[in-house]
């Protein structure tokens, strides 16, 4: 017994018929598809870009910090666990100078491994997860006590407020980078204020310029107010004192100018 079925319109060509529209909206999907592959690709090197800058600048910060102070192997701030090691070795050189021994290396550094450690170890052993977030929670917790001892050696007026822009932001790699050049309260310096005077000694005062005491008039004297004071100008010389000794014109005789003579062509 035979049976027999029609499809239908549009399943004249079987199951791979595609109806027109789909013809022509399957090039602006390729489209589509090729220019989300393209910013995506976009996105993902601008990510790698800005992680590589993070890197190298919170590294050049360590270093220039762990320089300053003198401490050894500042190189380990471009390793990936170095740079906590270092950042802890900065704070306990704070409060080694302040009197206090800490442990900040060593903490962050041990901290550090085990997370990466667990990390690592989280494909092979699923329940080795749950170490890792405790692990991870701990490196937190040091690594930002320890910005903050920086922060309060650096910049003593905004530590807090570089603490709360670390956990929120986490742009502790930017301030670490701003704060490399100053001059710490642990190295005799003071960052938040004017830079320190030179003391100047006391200087005398002056001494006192003594007053002169004019004379005083005697006991019933009185001024003339009918004084005049003479004029500036002398009086004329009268001519009874030219009388028997020259005359003016003999004290100054005319000049004698001599006439030309006059010319032979004439």
């Amino acid at each position: 017994m035979e049976f027999h079925y029609e499809f239908g319109p549009g399943f004249e060509h079987g199951y791979n018929y595609v109806p027109p529209v789909a013809e022509a909206i399957s090039p602006l999907g390729e489209g589509l598809l090729v220019m989300m592959g393209a910013v995506l690709v976009l996105v993902i090197l601008m990510a790698i870009a800005a992680t590589a800058a993070v890197y190298v600048l919170q590294a050049l910060s360590l270093q220039t910090m762990a320089k300053r102070r003198g401490i050894a192997n500042a190189w380990l701030a471009w390793v990936p666990v170095g740079s906590s090691w270092l950042l802890g070795a900065i704070t306990d050189d704070i409060n080694l100078r302040q009197g206090k021994k800490t442990s900040y290396a060593i903490v962050l550094l041990v901290v550090t491994a085990a997370c990466m450690g667990a990390g690592f170890s989280l494909f092979l052993i699923p329940f080795l997860g749950l170490f890792s977030g405790l692990f991870s929670i701990a490196v937190l917790v040091v690594y930002y006590i320890a910005l903050y001892e920086i922060y309060r050696d650096y910049t003593p007026r905004n530590a807090v407020l570089y603490l709360v822009l670390s956990i929120l932001l986490g742009i502790h790699w930017l301030l670490l980078f701003l704060l490399r050049q100053k001059r710490p309260l642990s190295l005799g310096g003071n960052p938040d204020g004017p830079a320190p005077r030179s003391a100047q000694p006391p200087q005398a005062a002056p001494a006192p310029i003594p007053v002169q005491q004019r004379p005083q008039p005697p006991v019933g004297w009185s001024p003339d107010l009918n004084w005049e004071p003479p004029s500036a100008q002398p009086d004329p010389c009268p001519k009874e004192h030219w009388a028997g000794i020259m005359q003016p014109e003999e004290f100054w005789p005319e000049p004698h100018i001599e006439e030309e003579p006059e010319s032979r062509d004439k």
